[in-house]
C-alpha cells in the first residue's frame, strides 16, 4: 500500500542484487538456496566461476542440485538431461536432437570479496556497478565474523527488528543492549537511493558483545 508499511503481500524487489551465499559455500558440490521464492542451484565451473540456475529440471521439475557435475555441465539425476552454465540443454539422452527451447533459467552472479551476489530479476538490467560496496569485508584492517542460521520469520519483521535498536536494552540486556540505546538520538539522511541512519552513543560502557573481545568492559567509550 502506497504510504503504508510493507507486509507479506508487498511485491518483492527483483531487479536488485542479493547475497546468494558466502563465497566459501559455493564449490564443485552443488548447493541449493531459496531466494525470493525461487529455488536456485549454485556451483562453480572448473575455472572457479560461480553459476546459478533454476533448481528445477524443465522435464519433471527434479531438483538439479541433486544431480551431478560433468565438467562444467550440470546433469539432472532423473533422466540425465545436461545443462551448460547458461542453462541451455546440451544433451538429452532420450532424444537425438535437443529442442532449442530446452533451457532452464540462469541468473547473473558476481563474486565480491567473501560474498556471491545474484540478480533475481530481468538479466538485461543486471548492472554490476550496482553491487553494494562491501570491500571492507575483505580488508585486513577489519575483523569479520560469518555464519548463518535459519529464522522462521517474515522478512519484513526481520527488517523492522534490525532497524529498531531501542529494544536492545530490554530484550537483550547486557549482551548487545545498554540503557544508552533507548536514549540515544538518531540522525536520518539520504544519499541518492540510500537511506543512512546515524546513531551516537557517547561516554558509555559498551555491551558484552563488544566489551569482551575489546577488553573495554565497564569503561566509557564513544560508539557510532
Amino acid at each position: 500500500m502506497l504510504g503504508g508499511f510493507a507486509d507479506h503481500t508487498t511485491p518483492l524487489v527483483r531487479n536488485c542484487w542479493y547475497v546468494a551465499a558466502l563465497a566459501s559455500e559455493v564449490s564443485r558440490e552443488i548447493i541449493s538456496r531459496r531466494l525470493l521464492g525461487i529455488d536456485v542451484a549454485l556451483y562453480r565451473t572448473l575455472a572457479g566461476e560461480t553459476v546459478a540456475v533454476r533448481n528445477r529440471c524443465l522435464h519433471r521439475s527434479f531438483p538439479l542440485a541433486k544431480g551431478k557435475l560433468v565438467g562444467d555441465v550440470l546433469m539432472c539425476g532423473y533422466h540425465g538431461m545436461q545443462f551448460d552454465p547458461s542453462g541451455r540443454c546440451v544433451n538429452m539422452p532420450a532424444m537425438p536432437i535437443v529442442p532449442t527451447n530446452a533451457n532452464v533459467r540462469s541468473f547473473p552472479t558476481v563474486e565480491r570479496g567473501p560474498l556471491v551476489w545474484i540478480w533475481m530479476g530481468d538479466a538485461d538490467h543486471a548492472d554490476e556497478s550496482l553491487v553494494p560496496d562491501t570491500s571492507w569485508l575483505a580488508s585486513p584492517e577489519w575483523k569479520t565474523v560469518s555464519g548463518s542460521f535459519h529464522l522462521k520469520s517474515d522478512y519484513v519483521a526481520m527488517h523492522e527488528n534490525l532497524l529498531d535498536q531501542t529494544h536492545f536494552p530490554f530484550l537483550q540486556p547486557g549482551a548487545i543492549g545498554t540503557p544508552e540505546y533507548a536514549r540515544s538520538k538518531l540522525k536520518v539522511r539520504e544519499e541518492g537511493d540510500t537511506v543512512i541512519i546515524d546513531r551516537e552513543l557517547r561516554h558509555s560502557p559498551p555491551p558484552g558483545v563488544y566489551a569482551m573481545p575489546t577488553g573495554l568492559a565497564g569503561q566509557p567509550v564513544d560508539r557510532f
